[in-house]
Parts: C-alpha cells; structure tokens; sequence
C-alpha cells in the first residue's frame, strides 16, 4: 500500500444546479460531487481555498488533501466526476499546506450583459443627474408619494428584446471603468457585505486592480467581462461593487460617491445577479516564492481551463440571461424599490442625509 501524502489538487467547475460549494447533506454541491469521486477513486477528506455561493462557478478553485499518488490520478478521479467538474492536476505540498490560509489573493471575474448600463425613467432618481439633465421636476402629487415604491408596467418579450439590442458607447465603457477603478486599495467595505459595523477592521479589504475587458456580442447580446484581483472578499462584495457600478452608470452619478460608501454612513447597496459572479483563480504568491520548484498555479493548464469556461461556465451564464432575462428583471426590481437607492444617487455625487427615506 502507498503511503498517503499531501497535495494541492487544482480543479474549476460549474455552479450552474448546485447550490453552493460548502457541503449540505439536503442539497446538491460541488463538495458532494468531490466527495463522491474521491471515495470511488480511494481519495479522503480535504480543504477548500474558497467557497463559492449557489449558481457560482470557479474556473480555479484547490483543495488540499492527503492521498496516495496514484497512476492516472487525475483521469482515476475525473471519470467519477460529472463533466462540468474537472480537476486539472496537483502539486505535491509541504505537509503543514492548507490550501485555505496559504491562499493570499484572488481574482473573480464578473461577466456583465451591457444593456442593463442604461439609464432607467430619470423620474424614479429625481435627484440623479439624468434627471438633471431631462429637466425633471416633480409634480406635488410625485412629491408626496415620495419614498413610496413604483409601479412598473409589466415588461413583454419585445421590451426586452429592444434593451438586449443596446450597445455601450466608448463613454459609457469608459465611465464604467472609471467607477471599477476607484475601488482600488485597502478601504472599509462594511457597505458592501452584510452584518458588519463601520468599526469593524475585518471589513477592511484591499483590492490590487479591477478591470473591465472588450465588449463582445454572444446570442445578440452586448456583454463585458470585468475581473478583480484582491486579498480576499467578503459575503456579496464582489456583486455589491459591480451593483454599485451599475447604478452609477445608469443614473450617471459621478465616482466621487465610491469613497463615501466607503465612510460611517449606512448605504443599502444592491448586489448585482449571482449569476454572472466566476471565481477565475486563487493566487498563492507567498507559498509559490517559498516553493520554487513546485508552485501551486494555473499556467499550465491555461489552455484547458479556457475551453472548459466557454463550453461550461460562460454558456451557461448566458443561457440563463437568454432564457430568463436575469438582469432585465435584477434593474427592474431595482427601479420599482428606487427610493431604496435614489436618495444617495445624486447628481453632485455627494449623500445627504435629509434625503434618506424614513423607513431606512
């Protein structure tokens, strides 16, 4: 019998079904599947880098775990696995690696369908500067039912069809850039996440860049990929951010307002649709400097994984916006709770207080 040894196991997947990373013993996900195949492949127990939420999929994710270094190790395991799960290799480990706390960084990439950068019926942000900018002013009857929700019309096929015909001009790429850009740094997301006080220093995270991509069309829909690359993120960060980034886009708030969601005052920031959220890899920098000659990364398998994204992880993201019209609802949700956002969205980019709705 081979003794057991410790190795980091890179693999990537796709969320879409499962609900979640975390094993649940009442539902489906990723780690039920692990589990399964490493029990038919004589694999045990392991740790993940990071966990994903439902829907969520992970092009680089590792665990770490003890096992015996089989021949075929990585096919031994693969045929047990369904095919939008895939390990791409391991790396033999120090025996104290734990592929958790080893994990310094990480880079996500949000895949955004760009006809939900435009702006709503200004009416609903009347202190926005599109309304500004139309010349909006409120009637009494507008005015005292202000903070009241609205009432949208129901949306048909053909209305959906007409935003998803939507192309975003270079300023608006351009403006969308900008926002990512000012999160740059080590700033206080206690806005961003849920259940944390402005006081708290574990709501301090620091982000290395955040970028938006080319826009490309798939299924007549204009899309942009926007990756961020950070020490690591909390509950809903990442999804508040790209929600915080859209709302600015659409009622063209001035950037300014990033580094006040930053400050005490309490935000009600919505968080964009799960659905477009990938872990794109989990960096070990600091391990890898120690480990020379066998680093825990992805390079090599770069190829591979990028295939798997478009067969499993982008198409099915776009199936699900095609089918579904996810982000035409997520904005439209939002423009009926409106008076939620509209008191912080302003034209000077600044908050005031007044503004903000009793029942907040």
């Amino acid at each position: 019998k081979l003794p057991k040894k410790k190795f980091a196991l890179l693999l990537g997947y796709c969320g879409t079904g499962y609900t979640g990373m975390q094993i649940n013993r009442s539902v489906r996900t990723i780690e039920y599947e692990l589990h399964r195949a490493f029990a038919l492949s004589g694999v045990i127990g392991f740790m993940r880098a990071a966990r994903t939420d439902k829907g969520v999929h992970a092009a680089g994710q590792v665990v770490s775990l003890k096992i015996m270094e089989l021949d075929n190790l990585v096919e031994r395991i693969n045929k047990h696995l369904p095919a939008q799960i895939r390990i791409w290799g391991y790396v033999r480990t120090q025996n104290s690696f734990n592929c958790k706390t080893s994990c310094d960084s990480r880079v996500y990439e949000y895949l955004l369908p760009t006809y939900v950068l435009q702006p709503p019926n200004p009416r609903y942000y009347p202190n926005s500067r599109i309304a500004n900018l139309a010349g909006v002013v409120l009637t009494e009857e507008e005015k005292a039912a202000a903070g009241e929700f609205n009432v949208l019309p129901p949306a048909t096929r053909d209305d959906v069809n007409n935003l998803r015909a939507y192309r975003a001009s270079a300023e608006v790429l351009d403006a969308l850039r900008e926002a990512l850009g000012m999160y740059l740094g080590s700033k206080n997301y206690h806005n961003f996440t849920i259940r944390k006080a402005f006081t708290d220093r574990s709501a301090i995270r620091k982000i290395m860049w955040f970028k938006c991509g080319e826009p490309f069309i798939r299924d007549d829909i204009e899309w942009v990929s926007c990756k961020v690359f950070g020490q690591s993120f909390m509950m809903h960060q990442i999804r508040k951010m790209i929600g915080l980034a859209i709302m600015m886009i659409r009622t063209k708030t001035p950037p300014s307002l990033i580094p006040l969601a930053w400050g005490a005052t309490k935000l009600n920031i919505p968080k964009a649709p799960g659905v477009g959220l990938l872990l794109e890899r989990t960096v070990y920098k600091v391990y890898n400097e120690k480990n020379l000659d066998k680093p825990i990364e992805f390079e090599p398998y770069e190829s591979t994984i990028e295939e798997f994204k478009k067969e499993w992880i982008y198409s099915k993201m776009i199936e699900e916006e095609t089918k579904n019209a996810v982000f035409a609802k997520w904005a439209r949700c939002i423009d009926e709770r409106s008076p939620d956002y509209a008191w912080f969205l302003n034209g000077d980019g600044q908050i005031h207080e007044e503004q903000r709705p009793e029942y907040l």
